[in-house]
């Protein structure tokens, strides 16, 4: 078996949806591949695809997708390796990629919720889980003193 050319080595763009371990090349260099599915991809299409009610997702939905994924990368992202942008960005990629996915989806007659949102992203907006609740409980509560007494049963 012949013996890779060395000098194309890390030049590859590798990422999964599964996850793989790290790659460190014979100089060093280590890679750590992406894992785009249930992080970067999933999360905004079902968003995108439920808040406008697609029936059928299409492989231009994933396209659609991985352009708006694409977008928010930086080329400082691209420079320290990465293919996506970094994780703690994931609310607003998820975000951007839902209102790609319902912008796509009425101009292609795959929605079928209506009438169409004019302000598709504060329709996503409206959507969007939040694990914010309002609390029911009172702020600032005093026991009365006699709860306070040891009561022999």
């Amino acid at each position: 078996m012949p013996s890779p050319n060395t000098g194309d080595l890390g030049r590859g763009i590798f990422a999964s949806g599964s996850p793989f371990s790290k790659v460190t090349l014979p100089n060093g260099q280590t890679f750590y591949p992406g894992q785009g599915n249930n992080a970067y991809v999933f999360p905004g299409v079902a968003l995108g695809v439920i808040a406008c009610g697609v029936r059928h997702i299409s492989e231009d939905i994933f396209l659609t997708t991985a352009e708006a994924i694409a977008e928010d990368v930086t080329t400082e992202n691209l420079a320290e390796g990465r293919l996506y942008p970094p994780l703690s960005t994931i609310r607003e990629v998820s975000f951007k990629i839902a209102v790609r996915i319902v912008d796509y989806a009425y101009k292609n007659n795959l929605a079928s919720w209506y009438p169409e949102p004019q302000d598709k992203e504060a329709f996503v907006k409206s959507l969007v889980y939040s694990p914010d609740y309002d609390s029911f409980t009172i702020d600032n509560y005093l026991w009365p003193e006699n709860a306070m007494d040891i009561q022999d049963v």
